[in-house]
């Protein structure tokens, strides 16, 4: 059964999540999400309750399934854990060949595979795109 309240605390699964998760399925996303100069859905996190990474704020919520970044606070996701709450940590996305992946990735733990299969299919279209046009190459990417 796909998690009804879902809180992330790392801004790499913030934008994800909010890119996979069905409507009212994700509950909160981390600060860094509404900072435009890091966060490429800023305007999409205002959406959200907003979290600080504290185990404490993130009990309070009620989730049933906290997702982190495998650079999230590891005190954090430790006290999460011993306090009872499904915590699912995430490896990062460290080339656009990874992007694929981590949607799927996200997709399996929301329960939300059709939806990620979808965005998958659209980014490696886009992507296909703009390989096939060098002078439009992109020379950085921010997804």
């Amino acid at each position: 059964m796909p998690p009804k309240r879902v809180v992330s605390m790392n801004l790499c699964t913030d934008q994800l999540a909010m890119l996979v998760a069905a409507p009212g399925q994700l509950l909160s996303v981390s600060y860094l999400a509404l900072d435009p100069r890091g966060s490429a859905m800023a305007t999409e996190a205002q959406a959200y309750q907003i979290n600080h990474g504290l185990a404490e704020e993130i009990y309070l919520m009620q989730p049933d399934l906290v997702i982190a970044g495998s650079f999230s606070t590891r005190a954090t996701v430790n006290m999460l854990q011993r306090l009872g709450i499904p915590v699912v940590v995430m490896e990062p996305a460290y080339s656009l060949d990874d992007v694929g992946a981590r949607l799927q990735d996200m997709g399996d733990v929301l329960g939300q595979t059709v939806r990620a299969d979808d965005l998958i299919a659209d980014f490696e279209a886009r992507l296909a795109e703009l390989r096939a046009d060098v002078s439009a190459r992109p020379t950085a990417a921010l997804y």
